[in-house]
């Protein structure tokens, strides 16, 4: 059995949920998330985001880093379990 490649698989098919909406938290998606994050201008309060479901949302950077911080936390428990 190749664990690791079993890990990649759920690790690929991350889904947090953040205030009721599912949002993608594989490796691809925190990395935009995470250059969204740093790339956001201060006089900037909001950012659309596009959820699983392909709805848009306006999130701030705040909302951001939580459903980021979600899917870090999901990727380590799949990584430690």
């Amino acid at each position: 059995i190749n664990y690791k490649a079993i890990r990649q698989e759920a690790v690929d098919n991350i889904e947090v949920t953040y205030n009721g909406v599912i949002y993608q938290g594989d490796e691809d998606s925190q990395s935009r998330m995470s250059r969204a994050i740093n790339g956001l201008p201060d006089n900037t309060t909001t950012i659309k985001w596009k959820a699983k479901d392909n709805s848009a949302h306006e999130l701030n950077k705040e909302d951001l880093k939580q459903i980021l911080f979600l899917a870090s936390q999901e990727q380590t428990r799949i990584w430690f379990t």
